[in-house]
């Protein structure tokens, strides 16, 4: 694989993690006034992403993580949301729907790229590591929502 083709799939990843960076942002500031704790949870997914895309700069040939910043059809996505809040309104259960929705997005994009074989060693190992974490983060939101009442 070229230099510029891994490139192009850090690149990817790290808008990928912009957009959850963002996503749970947004979910935090709906639920902080009646589950601080939660949002603080969501906060913490949030500097995760964070975190994981500064792992990958060295990777890609932007200066940072906002050089590579969000996909548009991320922000249509979050502007539907934010219509659908004020319409039916917010609670925990579709607020953890919708971290499902991009963590689960998260995962197939990185598994698409784990898929391709000749990744470098480094990199494949970051990749394998966050694509865990983010599984895990998955698990958790699945358990949380489970516990909550119907």
């Amino acid at each position: 694989m070229s230099k510029i083709e891994v490139i192009t799939l850090v690149d990817e990843i790290i808008q990928t993690l912009n957009e959850r960076k963002v996503g749970y942002e947004k979910a935090a500031e709906q639920v902080k006034s009646t589950n601080p704790e939660f949002a603080e949870r969501l906060q913490e997914y949030s500097g995760q992403s964070e975190r994981f895309a500064m792992e990958l700069m060295p990777y890609s040939d932007e200066s940072s993580i906002y050089d590579v910043g969000t996909s548009p059809l991320s922000k249509i996505h979050r502007t539907w949301m934010d219509i659908k809040k004020a319409v039916i309104g917010s609670d925990e259960k579709r607020v953890i729907d919708d971290c499902l929705t991009g963590d689960e997005a998260a995962v197939k994009t990185y598994k698409g790229v784990l898929d391709v074989a000749d990744l470098r060693t480094d990199l494949e190992i970051v990749l394998r590591n966050q694509y865990g974490k983010i599984s895990e983060a998955i698990g958790q939101l699945k358990a949380y929502k489970e516990q909550l009442p119907q």
